[in-house]
C-alpha cells in the first residue's frame, strides 16, 4: 500500500497500473501473486476514482484496463489445485473492471458516448463501453385516489462489459457442466430511477445463455 499511498494522483495510478501489467506479464505459476497483482490494481482504481482527484480520467483507466486483461489471461495458465485463490483472482478482476465501467459512465455524457478496450492479437480481451440517453419518466402513486407525484428521472445509463473468448470464470463448474476459458462474457447493467437489472451473456461458439440478476 506504500507505493499506492507515494501515487495517489492520475499519473500516480497510471505508472502503478503500467507497472503491474509489466509485472504480470513475467508471472509464471503463480495464482497467489497475480491474486496481489489485482488487488494492488483494485485499490489503484479505487484511489482513482476518489472525489479529491477528480475521478479517473481516460489514460489511467485504459492503462488500469490493460493490467487486469493481462492479469485474467495469465490466470488460464494456472492449474486448478489453486481453485480458491482462482476463485478469488477472478472475482478481483470482475470488481475492478466493474470499477473501470463506472469509471467510464462518469466520463459519458448524452452526446459522448466512452469506450475502454484491450484487446490481444488473437482477439482476447476485455472492452467497457458506456453510455447514457435522455428518457425522462415521471412516477405517480395512485393509490391515494387523484395520484401524487413521487420522483421524476432523467438519463439513463447502460454499461456494458465485454470479455472476449476470456471466461474470467472458469474455475466455476455445475454437475457435469463447465463453461470452457475461451467463452466470451457479456456483461450489462442499466441504470435508470435506481432500477438496476444486471445481465449476463455467456457465448459459448455461438450458443447464448443469459442470466438476468435484479440488484
Amino acid at each position: 500500500m506504500q507505493l499506492l499511498g507515494r501515487n495517489a494522483s492520475m499519473a500516480g495510478v497510471q505508472r502503478v497500473a503500467e507497472v503491474a501489467r509489466t509485472v504480470a506479464s513475467g508471472v509464471h505459476s503463480d495464482t497467489a501473486g497475480l491474486l496481489s497483482l489485482a488487488e494492488v490494481m483494485v485499490e489503484a482504481i479505487t484511489i482513482g476514482m476518489e472525489s479529491g482527484l477528480g475521478g479517473l480520467s481516460r489514460e489511467p483507466a485504459e492503462s488500469a484496463l490493460a493490467g487486469l486483461s493481462t492479469i485474467a489471461m495469465k490466470s488460464f495458465d494456472e492449474t486448478s489445485d489453486h481453485a480458491d485463490t482462482a476463485k478469488r483472482l477472478g472475482s478481483t478482476v470482475a470488481s475492478g473492471v466493474q470499477a473501470l465501467g463506472d469509471a467510464a459512465c462518469s466520463l459519458a455524457s448524452e452526446s459522448n458516448a466512452v469506450e475502454l478496450v484491450s484487446m490481444q492479437a488473437d482477439g482476447s480481451g476485455i472492452s467497457v463501453h458506456c453510455h447514457t440517453t435522455s428518457l425522462a419518466t415521471t412516477l405517480v402513486d395512485f393509490s391515494v385516489g387523484a395520484g401524487r407525484r413521487l420522483d421524476e428521472c432523467g438519463a439513463t445509463t447502460v454499461r456494458r462489459i465485454d470479455y472476449h473468448h476470456m471466461n474470467i470464470y472458469h474455475w466455476a463448474t455445475s454437475g457435469p457442466f463447465q463453461v470452457p476459458e475461451n467463452a466470451s462474457l457479456t456483461d450489462v447493467e442499466v441504470q435508470h430511477c435506481e432500477e438496476s437489472p444486471r445481465i449476463i451473456w455467456i457465448d459459448i461458439n455461438g450458443f447464448q445463455v443469459k442470466i438476468e440478476i435484479r440488484i
